[in-house]
């Protein structure tokens, strides 16, 4: 099946993919940007997926922490926040 190029006709005898010409190099430039944005956009989503798993990690843990003071308050005990001493070696 002949071809076109640049108005002469080319013997495409077992040459079945003809290189891309013109516009052909546009999309092919045009899918490689935008699998680099597909990219770029997947690594922003899997960076903010982190943050909003360790924010959870840390909102949970200070969720535990206010349950055992209120438990510890509500049994009218004093000694319901630990108070570290530094370690005074003579």
């Amino acid at each position: 099946m002949p071809f076109f190029r640049h108005g002469l006709a080319a013997n495409t005898a077992g040459w079945d993919d003809p290189k891309p010409v013109g516009g052909e190099h546009r999309k092919a430039n045009l899918a490689r940007g935008r699998e680099r944005e597909d990219s770029l956009g997947n690594l922003v989503l899997l960076g903010l997926f982190v943050a909003c798993v360790g924010v959870g990690i840390w909102l949970v843990n200070a969720l535990l922490d206010a349950r055992k003071a209120d438990e510890c308050m509500g049994q009218r005990r004093r000694d319901c926040s630990p108070i570290s001493v530094p370690n005074l070696k003579r």
